[in-house]
């Protein structure tokens, strides 16, 4: 027993000293972590190898250079791969294709040589010797894992240093805030605050293809848990004061929940209570237990690593001048702040702050596209954010509210109401989305709440309402026949047509009544008695009568615009 103590003792002392990378002159005592503010962020030796390893890929290795490695412990690196020669291609698909293909193949080479070399063959080739080399460095304990876990357990790894830095360069803008919000307002460990890092490379525009968004890379659904506000005008998420803040309190309930920064930080990639799940199935609450214990496979590759990127990431931010001589932080973002009482335009704020608009537009980064184009307003609630220099323009600075009301000069005007679109409304108003894109200037189908929209021609147009209609341009007499509800043979009738042809700028007679339109079945004083039929509105039926809609109801008693078939109402003379 003495023996077998001493043995394993010796051999989580090899596995502590030894620096498993690629490189068989790289040492480890180059890691220069300095003064942490909780006892969690301290690099345990169990977790000092995988720390290590993203240190190499976040400072070491460019981003051609490719580290092919075990998954479930990466630090066990056997190749470096490079991709050079084609630096013409980058960025490209064609060079994401050569990349996977390559790679695939190099994994699978690299799988069989270490296969061979497991079972006692000499090396051969300049690759065997290099992944010879490299398996030497590999402590006895890994090596009987690896012979019974190398098939399919092999992955690459870029290196991002390119990448990092301009993330280093990045996060000089709002660092300042978000340690406020973190440390000033929350109180949490300032380690937190280099988690950006390893989520967006602080990139405030970043998106993952799952839906993720913001330097925080909150899910939507998350996002609406914590309050941001995610819509067709404004995506919080991409706002560095809210979405900091809504991280700050998510990390927060993660600690309540996990009582522990390593479990709460896995949770931000794998969810609080999938971790909660994972130790009640494998009891135990060490971090380093469940993903290094080789009978445990408790997460994935992306939440085994998390905590350890995140300490990797704490490392090179805080000695980055050793890192990374040649990168100068950006100079902090101050601003000053005003939420808006009431919705505006960006046009409007602009001119009568005199913020120049890309100025403006890199501090509001929440704001969609569509609130850039003009086709929306900045909503009301909204935290505008300008450059200092501007604090007493904006302090200053008056928003008109909206108009509440709209006056009607008659009923060719519509007010778009909550789920109303345009094929509704011209459905409702028996008119076309083409024409009423053509009426009101629209260049898109984009409608909002409370915009008003003309849905008929003006009245003093009266080529539409005294019988006589011209015809514009994608009309058809069908569609015309269908507008004034009367029938197609009626309408070729009264024109002396003999087929449905017509042509832009012709002008036709329209029949008063077709056949099956309900009738006039009284007559008395000032008001006639009409009965519905199917497809009647109390639009068209003042267009009918000349009259309006209110006058109608008024007249009818109706308390809304809802008709039955066979209907009466008194309908006003002209």
């Amino acid at each position: 027993y003495l023996f077998i103590f001493l043995f394993l003792a010796v051999e989580i002392a090899v596995v502590n000293s030894l620096s498993v990378f690629a490189d068989p002159g790289y040492s480890s005592t180059t890691f220069r972590q300095g003064y942490v503010t909780h006892r969690d962020f301290v690099v345990t030796p169990q977790l000092k190898p995988r720390v290590d390893f993203w240190i190499d890929i976040f400072a070491r290795y460019h981003k051609n250079e490719f580290v092919i490695h075990h998954r479930k412990y990466p630090f066990l690196v056997f190749r470096v791969v490079k991709l050079g020669g084609i630096k013409f291609l980058e960025g490209t698909r064609r060079f994401e294709r050569y990349k996977r293909k390559l790679l695939k193949k190099e994994i699978r080479e690299t799988e069989n040589i270490l296969k061979r070399l497991l079972k006692g063959a000499t090396p051969r080739t300049s690759v065997e010797r290099e992944v010879f080399n490299n398996l030497a460095l590999v402590p006895l304990s890994y090596k009987t894992y690896l012979r019974k876990n190398i098939t399919g357990q092999l992955r690459a790894q870029g290196g991002i240093r390119e990448e990092f830095a301009e993330a280093l360069r990045r996060s000089g803008r709002y660092m300042h805030i978000i340690k406020s919000i973190f440390v000033d307002r929350y109180g949490l460990p300032l380690e937190l605050t280099r988690l950006p890092f390893v989520e967006s490379s602080f990139n405030y525009n970043a998106r993952s293809a799952a839906g993720a968004s913001g330097i925080w890379q909150f899910m939507p659904r998350t996002a609406r848990i914590y309050g941001l506000k995610v819509n067709y005008s404004l995506d919080e998420r991409r706002d560095i004061i809210a979405s900091t803040d809504a991280a700050a309190r998510y990390l927060r309930d993660a600690y309540n929940e996990l009582l522990s920064w390593q479990l709460a930080v896995t949770s931000y990639n794998h969810g609080v209570y999938g971790v909660k799940r994972k130790i009640k199935k494998h009891r135990t609450r060490s971090l380093s237990r469940l993903i290094n214990h080789p009978r445990i496979d408790a997460f994935g590759f992306a939440s085994s690593n998390f905590f350890a990127e995140l300490l990797a990431a704490v490392e090179v931010y805080n000695n980055r001048s050793y890192y990374f001589p040649e990168v100068k932080l950006e100079p902090p973002v101050h601003m000053a702040v005003r939420r808006l009482p009431y919705s505006v335009s960006v046009t409007y704020l602009v001119s009568k702050l005199g913020v120049p608009l890309a100025e403006f537009k890199s501090l509001n980064n929440a704001l969609s596209w569509r609130v850039w184009k003009g086709y929306r307003k900045i909503p009301a609630g909204y935290l505008i954010k300008v450059p200092l220099k501007y604090k007493r323009k904006l302090a200053a600075l008056t928003i008109p509210p909206p108009r509440t009301s709209f006056t009607f000069s008659n009923a060719n005007y519509y007010r778009v109401r909550r789920g109303d679109t345009l094929i509704k409304i011209g459905r409702r108003f028996n008119i076309s989305v083409k024409e009423l894109k053509r009426l009101n200037n629209l260049k898109r189908d984009v409608i909002k709440v409370g915009q008003v929209i003309k849905i008929a021609p003006s009245s003093t147009k009266k080529s539409y309402w005294n019988g006589i209609h011209t015809v514009r341009r994608g009309e058809t007499l069908s569609y015309i026949a269908r507008r004034y509800k009367v029938s197609l043979k009626d309408l070729r009738r009264v024109n002396n047509l003999s087929s449905s042809l017509i042509k832009v700028g012709q002008r036709l007679k329209v029949p008063s009544r077709s056949k099956g339109e309900g009738k006039i079945v009284g007559s008395k004083g000032s008001y006639m008695t009409y009965k519905v039929k199917s497809g009647d509105t109390l639009w068209t039926l003042s267009k009918r009568f000349g009259t309006s809609i209110s006058a109608i109801k008024r007249a009818s008693n109706l308390r809304s615009s809802k008709l039955i078939k066979g209907q009466k109402l008194r309908i006003p003379r002209k």
